[in-house]
């Protein structure tokens, strides 16, 4: 009976252990905001949708951010939602920061073609 209990507990810890493992981080809009200042002429206007992370592949502390950016462009309006593509990395001191590689009609395609498995 104890042997039973014990294999319980064990199947338990591990099953909770891999759903923790395996839960996305959440996407911090003002740190992503933030680093969408080198991209956008107004990044704090910068509203977001469609927001996806999965983790890279190729990287272990590597996630890929995919979604789509509004924000103001240089006459004060919107310029409508465009697809974005960047990274979210975890350094080594625990820090989280961001990076955009691009915001365009061609980085929502890389990124689809990343969420499918084929880059």
């Amino acid at each position: 009976m104890r042997y039973f209990v014990s294999l319980l507990v064990w199947v338990a810890l591990s099953i909770a252990g891999s759903a923790m493992a395996s839960e996305m981080p959440k996407i911090d809009e003002d740190a992503l905001r933030e680093a969408m200042d080198d991209v956008l002429k107004d990044s704090e206007s910068a509203r977001f949708r469609r927001l996806e992370i999965f983790k890279d592949k190729d990287a272990d502390t590597l996630y890929v951010i995919c979604g789509e950016v509004n924000a103001k462009n240089s006459y004060g309006a919107y310029s409508g939602y465009t697809p974005f593509m960047g990274f979210r990395a975890t350094q080594t001191n625990g820090k989280v920061s961001y990076m955009i590689l691009g915001v365009s009609e061609a980085s929502g395609m890389v990124c689809q073609q990343k969420k499918d498995g084929k880059l």
